[in-house]
C-alpha cells in the first residue's frame, strides 16, 4: 500500500470515527439533559469559530507525521476529554463548567473525586467513566496510526519555515506591546493570535497540497465543524447572547485557565517588602477587640432584616438595632479565593499584584498589641489561601476540617464546630484580640444542624427545582443568625467592635445563573455589611465622623472599605496611625465624606487569577456590567431597579451622569480605561 493510499484511508477513518464520536456525544447530551433541538442558534458561532477549532483538531492529526508526535497528541487529547468533564459536572451540580470551576478542579483534585464518590449514583459514574474512556480511545489511539510516515508534505512545514517564524516573532512582540499599553489582562491571550493564524494557514496549505481527493479534504473540514458541535450542545442553555461563547482564544483560555497562571504570582503570600512594613509597625494601643464575622456566600436581599418576605435572621435583630447597616455594599469579587484577600487587604484588582503582596492584611496591623486569630469552618488550605492567612502577624489559625478525627467533608462542615472552638478560645485570651470567624452555612450545600430546617421541601440538587434549593439557603440564614447571636451573648460587647459581612453572594436563577463565580448582578456581589461599635467607643469619635458613617449607609460602598475603616477607627480612638499612606488602598474609610464614588467588583487579577474579564462598575446613579471583549453588557439604575429587571438602553440613561461614572472608572481601574475608550468609540458611532 503506497503512502498516498494509506493517507487517504486515514482521512476516511478519521472522518467516519469523528462522525460516530460526534453523533454519540450529541446523543449523550440530548438523552441526559433533554436539550431542545435548535441548530439555528449555533450557526453564527460555528461559522465564526471553525478556523480556531480547526487548529486544535489539525494539531492532533498532524503530529502523526512526526517521530515524537505521540507526546503532544496525549496532551491534545485533553481537548476531547474536557467535554465529558463538563457533562459530569453538569449532571452533578446542574451548572456549566466555566473557567472558575475548571480551575478549582485542576487545583483541588479532591473536588473531582467527590463528584464520583459522593454526588452521583454508581451506575451513572460507571457510564460516564466508560464514555470518557471511549473518547480517549477513539481520539488518542485509533486515530494515531503508526504506519503513517509521509515526509513529502507535512502539516506544519509552512509554520516551521524560518520566514514565518520571524514574522510570528515580530507580531508577538507587537501584541505584547499593545497589551502593555492598553490592557495587561490580555497578555496571556493576544500574543497567541499570530501563532494561531500561522498554524491555520499551515494546515490549510497542507490540505491543498496533499494528494487526497478534494471530497476527502472537504470531509476533513466538515469533521472539524462536527467537533465544534459537541461543545456548543452543552452551552446552548447557557448562551444568553449569540456571541457569548464563540470558540475563540478566550474560550480555550477559559478551558485551560489554570495553566495560564504565571507561576511567580500564583499564591497570595507576602513578600520581603511586607516583612519590612511589618517590622516597622508600632505596638498597637489596644483596649478593645475586633471581630470580623465572614459568612461565605451570604447575599444581602434574602435576609429578613433587609426586607425579605420570610423570617431568616430575626435572631440578630437586637444586634442590628445597635449597629450600622449598609444598604448597598459590593463585594470585591464573586469567588472566595480572590474576594477574601481583597477584603482583608483593602486592595482590589486595580492594584499591581506586587503591591498587593507587599501589603499587610487587617490582623497584621494590630498583632504587636493584640492576639490575632483566624477560625474557620472551611479547609483554609483550599486554593492555597492558607498562604495568605498565615501572614507575619497571624498568631493562630484553626480550621475545622483540618482537625484530627474530623469526619466530614469540606463542603458539609457544620458551623457549630468552629463556633464552639471560637467561643472557648476567646474566653482563654488574656489580652485584647483581633480575629476573623469564617463560616460556611450559606455556601452550597447549605449545611445546618437538625432542627434548623424550617423551610421545606429542602433539596440541594437543582433537579428538584429552585424552590427546594432556595429553602435550604434560607434555612442556612436562620442557622447562621442563631450561632452569631449565641457568640455575641458570650462576648464583652462593651469593648468589642464587630463587622458582619460576606465574600460574595449566591444566585438562584434570577439572571440565568446559579451559585456564584460567574455573574456580577446584585445577587452575586451585594452582600451584608453591618458595623457595630460599642457605645462607649462611639462616644469618643468626632461627631462629624459619626455623621459621615450614618450618611454612607445609604450610599453605594465596598466590602474593601473594611480595612481603611478599622484603621481610621483605631486612629480616632488612640491617635495612633498604623498605616501612613491609606491612599494606596482601594477601599475608603466609611467615616469620611465623599460627594461621588464608583466601586467595582472583578474576578480578574491578571497576574494572580483571571477567571472572567467581566467587571462591575457602580455608582449611586448606575450599575454597569462591562465585558472588554463585548462592550456594555447590562446597565441598570442603581437604586430605582434594585432587582435589576430592566436593563437600560443608551436612550434611557442620563449621559452626563453616565460619563461621570466612565471618567471615574477610568481613573480607578485599568479596565475602566478600556471601558472609557470603548464608550468614546461607541459614542462617535452614534451608539450603534
Amino acid at each position: 500500500m503506497n503512502q498516498a493510499t494509506r493517507r487517504d484511508q486515514t482521512l476516511l477513518k478519521c472522518f467516519a470515527l469523528s462522525l460516530f464520536y460526534a453523533s454519540f456525544w450529541m446523543a449523550m447530551h440530548y438523552s441526559f439533559i433533554a436539550l431542545p433541538f435548535e441548530p439555528w442558534w449555533l450557526i453564527p458561532q460555528i461559522i465564526s469559530s471553525t478556523l480556531i477549532f480547526f487548529t486544535f483538531n489539525g494539531l492532533f492529526l498532524s503530529f502523526d507525521y512526526y517521530r515524537w508526535g505521540w507526546i503532544p497528541q496525549g496532551l491534545t487529547s485533553i481537548l476531547y476529554i474536557q467535554p465529558f468533564l463538563q457533562l459530569l459536572y453538569f449532571q452533578t451540580y446542574k451548572s456549566f463548567l466555566d473557567q472558575q470551576n475548571l480551575s478549582v478542579i485542576l487545583r483541588e483534585p479532591y473536588f473531582l473525586i467527590k463528584v464520583f464518590v459522593m454526588e452521583i449514583s454508581p451506575k451513572k459514574a460507571i457510564i460516564l467513566l466508560l464514555t470518557m474512556a471511549l473518547a480517549w480511545a477513539i481520539n488518542h489511539w485509533v486515530l494515531r496510526r503508526k504506519n503513517l510516515s509521509v515526509r513529502r508534505v507535512r502539516p506544519y512545514d509552512v509554520f516551521l519555515h524560518w520566514a514565518n517564524l520571524l514574522f510570528m516573532a515580530i507580531m508577538i512582540a507587537l501584541q505584547i506591546k499593545w497589551c502593555l499599553e492598553n490592557d495587561t489582562s490580555q497578555l496571556g491571550m493576544r500574543p497567541v493570535y499570530p501563532v494561531t493564524l500561522m498554524a491555520i494557514i499551515s494546515i490549510l496549505v497542507y490540505l491543498i497540497r496533499t494528494a487526497a481527493p478534494v471530497w476527502e479534504r472537504v470531509c476533513v473540514f466538515l469533521l472539524l465543524t462536527f467537533n465544534i458541535w459537541q461543545l456548543y450542545s452543552l452551552n446552548i442553555h447557557y448562551i444568553e447572547e449569540s456571541k457569548k461563547f464563540t470558540l475563540d482564544q478566550q474560550y480555550y483560555r477559559a478551558f485551560f485557565g489554570a495553566f495560564y497562571v504565571q507561576s511567580p504570582f500564583r499564591d497570595m503570600d507576602q513578600n520581603e517588602k511586607a516583612q519590612a512594613l511589618y517590622d516597622a509597625l508600632p505596638v498597637a494601643k489596644m483596649d478593645y477587640n475586633i471581630l470580623v464575622s465572614l459568612n461565605d456566600a451570604q447575599r444581602w436581599d434574602l435576609l429578613s432584616s433587609n426586607g425579605y418576605k420570610l423570617p431568616t435572621d430575626e435572631d440578630l435583630y437586637p444586634f442590628y438595632k445597635k449597629s450600622f447597616n449598609f444598604q448597598f455594599p459590593i463585594s470585591p469579587a464573586n469567588f472566595t479565593d480572590t474576594s477574601v484577600p481583597s477584603i482583608f487587604l483593602g486592595m482590589g484588582s486595580d492594584q499591581d499584584l506586587q503591591r498587593i503582596k507587599s501589603s499587610l492584611p487587617l490582623w497584621d496591623y494590630f498583632s504587636k498589641g493584640a492576639k490575632t486569630f483566624f477560625v474557620s469552618s472551611q479547609d483554609v488550605s483550599w486554593s492555597k489561601l492558607n498562604l495568605f492567612y498565615d501572614s507575619y502577624g497571624q498568631k493562630h489559625i484553626w480550621s475545622a476540617p483540618q482537625q484530627p478525627g474530623y469526619k466530614g467533608g469540606s463542603e458539609d462542615a457544620l458551623d457549630v464546630e468552629s463556633f464552639t472552638y471560637l467561643r472557648d478560645y476567646i474566653h482563654s485570651l488574656k489580652k485584647p484580640w483581633v480575629g476573623v470567624w469564617q463560616t460556611y452555612a450559606s455556601h452550597y450545600p447549605y449545611s445546618v444542624e437538625d432542627g434548623f430546617d424550617r423551610y421545606l421541601p429542602c433539596e440541594t440538587s437543582r433537579e428538584y427545582g429552585t424552590e427546594h434549593l432556595e429553602n435550604c439557603y434560607l434555612n442556612a440564614q436562620g442557622y447562621s443568625a442563631y450561632l452569631r447571636k449565641e457568640l455575641f451573648e458570650s462576648l464583652d460587647m462593651t469593648k468589642t467592635v464587630i463587622i458582619l459581612t460576606s465574600d460574595h453572594g449566591e444566585g438562584f436563577g434570577e439572571h440565568g445563573v446559579y451559585y456564584h463565580g460567574i455573574d456580577y448582578h446584585e445577587e452575586m456581589v451585594k452582600v451584608p455589611f453591618n458595623l457595630y461599635i460599642p457605645p462607649a467607643l462611639l462616644e469618643k469619635l468626632p461627631k462629624e465622623a459619626v455623621e459621615n458613617l450614618k450618611a454612607n449607609t445609604h450610599k453605594i460602598t465596598s466590602v474593601m472599605d473594611l480595612v481603611p475603616t478599622l484603621l481610621h477607627l483605631h486612629q480616632m480612638l488612640t491617635g495612633q496611625n498604623l498605616r501612613e499612606n491609606q491612599r494606596e488602598l482601594t477601599g475608603k474609610s466609611l467615616f469620611t465624606k465623599w460627594d461621588y464614588r464608583v466601586v467595582f467588583s472583578s474576578h480578574c487579577f491578571p497576574q494572580y487569577r483571571c477567571y472572567s474579564r467581566e467587571i462591575l462598575f457602580a455608582s449611586d446613579d448606575y450599575y454597569v456590567l462591562f465585558r472588554p471583549n463585548e462592550g456594555f453588557y447590562k446597565i441598570y439604575d442603581t437604586w430605582k431597579d434594585l432587582k435589576q429587571t430592566h436593563p437600560l438602553s443608551f436612550d434611557e440613561i442620563d449621559h452626563k451622569k453616565f460619563e461621570a461614572l466612565i471618567d471615574e472608572a477610568a481613573r480607578i481601574h485599568p479596565a475602566g480605561q478600556v471601558m472609557k475608550a470603548y464608550y468614546e468609540q461607541f459614542k462617535s458611532n452614534g451608539f450603534k
